[in-house]
């Protein structure tokens, strides 16, 4: 039986949390970009602007 450690399990929590808040924003700015993309007629643009917000979630990990 192994135990677990608490710090290392709260350690864990507040990565996921952080992943889960980072995760969540990107779909919540790829859903505002989409609809302003929409609205003013340049839907050609969506999938460039997906990829940049993507992108940019991976920016800090180079």
């Amino acid at each position: 039986m192994s135990q677990t450690d608490p710090a290392a399990a709260l350690a864990r929590s507040a990565i996921g949390a952080m992943f889960f808040a980072l995760f969540g924003g990107v779909w919540i700015a790829i859903f505002i970009v989409g609809n302003v993309l929409k609205n003013l007629g340049l839907q050609a643009w969506f999938i460039p602007a997906v990829m940049l917000i993507v992108g940019l979630l991976f920016f800090p990990l180079a």
